[in-house]
């Protein structure tokens, strides 16, 4: 008796859990419908050959979404490049912005926004550097 009173409870504390979407530690960014984006790696950084300066960011890190985007706006044109999407891990580094007419020495500043797709459904989380000195 006592046997089958330990099985029932078992059976029912089972039955009561959920799965809980496990989400890694780091920036998280979350929309009311449960969509979210986690940075586990965000880092900016410039890079300078002659009077050409650009801002970079490498960024790494995880969703539950179909599709991500990062925007770069090189010359001015502002574009939205997909990011390989792999069992809803992402990873990149590359150029967010760039200027043909950099100081040789100064401080520089990034901005870009990633935007994530579910469906019908999008999270946009912008992202700013702190001072990059060069």
């Amino acid at each position: 008796m006592k046997n089958l009173f330990l099985i029932a409870c078992s059976l029912i504390l089972l039955s009561a859990c959920s799965k809980k979407e496990d989400v890694p530690p780091g920036q998280t960014f979350r929309n009311k419908n449960g969509l979210y984006v986690n940075f586990s790696n965000e880092k900016w950084y410039v890079t300078k050959d002659g009077t050409f300066a650009t801002v970079n960011l490498k960024l790494a890190g995880t969703t539950n979404g179909d599709r991500i985007t990062m925007r770069t706006s090189g010359d001015g044109l502002l574009l939205d490049n997909n990011l390989a999407l792999k069992s809803g891990k992402f990873t990149t580094d590359g150029g967010i912005w760039f200027t043909h007419a950099a100081p040789d020495t100064g401080t520089l500043h990034g901005s870009t926004e990633i935007t994530v797709y579910r469906g019908s459904d999008t999270l946009v989380v912008h992202l700013v550097s702190d001072d990059l000195s060069y």
